[in-house]
């Protein structure tokens, strides 16, 4: 499937400009995108060639989960800015945060575990963007709309080995973790597995979207993604009764959520702080209340 066959990321004329840089990143990242080779490619000459000498070229280092937001704003700044073009690489938190540091990017935006220090000591200029939750994904086939914190946690740790132990069909369970460095991972054993270990024979997948298609595909899988990336071909969980609505994530009853922040360096380029001051302002959070809740 192409990663960007979703509604939020379909083609524009400005977003097709970072084509051919973007493959050539993705192509090293598939397996795991633990880090890039080298600088993100640059697009300028192509993109003076389009749109004029005054084209500006920003580019975007986006964790996995704030991808489905990332590609939303770009391609809406896109359209009322014509003369900038976007060239996004999707990678772990960690990474885009160290490709902005070392200058191989101009903007990033990384998720961040709440229960971790805000201060990371590189200077950059941090802003929180939106408020993201990790949802608990199955296959639409086991009919299993609701679980408890409890059973969450049994099924991770490997104490349910059959969906009909709790109901459901006479299905292997299988369960997916997402990869260490991920922070929707740190947030869901965290608030969920207490004293608990995952179950030594849990998949692990390298990030939401790989998290979507193999439940899709498996009936007995069961898996948890940033809840931008829920679609039909899967069912969202309800955690002891809640569904991480803007509500509830308010409420705090909702017990997975987390921050998508903004991340700038305070010298670097002007296009980059433009985009970044469109994403927080008013325009910026119609887009953030598409799927996401917008922080208060």
């Amino acid at each position: 499937m192409n990663g960007f066959s979703h509604p939020w990321a379909q083609a524009t004329r400005t977003r097709a400009l970072m084509a051919i840089s973007l493959m050539a990143v993705i192509a090293g990242l598939i397996g795991g995108c633990q880090g890039v080779s080298g600088p993100l490619g640059g697009l300028g000459a192509d993109v003076a060639a389009e749109t004029g000498e005054d084209a500006a070229l920003v580019r975007v280092a986006a964790c996995w989960s704030s991808l489905p937001l990332v590609s939303e704003l770009t391609s809406e700044y896109g359209r009322q800015n014509p003369r900038t073009a976007f060239d996004i690489v999707s990678v772990q938190a960690d990474v885009a945060r160290d490709l902005l540091a070392t200058g191989q990017a101009d903007v990033a935006v990384v998720s961040a575990d709440p229960a971790a220090g805000a201060d990371d000591g590189t200077g950059l200029v941090a802003r929180v963007l939106a408020v993201d939750a990790v949802a608990v994904v199955a296959h639409p086939s086991l009919g299993i709309g609701e679980l408890s914190a409890g059973q969450v946690a049994a099924l991770y740790a490997g104490e349910y080995l059959r969906w009909d132990e709790l109901g459901g069909p006479a299905e292997a369970v299988e369960v997916l973790v997402q990869a260490p460095e991920a922070v929707e991972r740190a947030v869901f054993e965290r608030a969920l597995m207490g004293n608990k270990e995952v179950s030594s024979f849990a998949l692990v997948v390298p990030h939401d979207r790989a998290v979507i298609e193999y439940v899709a595909e498996h009936p007995g899988a069961i898996g948890y993604v940033s809840n931008a990336y829920v679609d039909e071909r899967v069912c969202a969980v309800a955690i002891d009764g809640h569904r991480p609505t803007a509500a509830d994530m308010r409420s705090g009853q909702y017990p997975l959520g987390y921050s998508l922040i903004l991340l700038t360096n305070p010298d670097g380029a002007r296009e980059a702080e433009r985009w970044a001051v469109y994403s927080l302002g008013n325009r910026g959070r119609q887009v953030v209340e598409r799927r996401y809740t917008v922080p208060r």
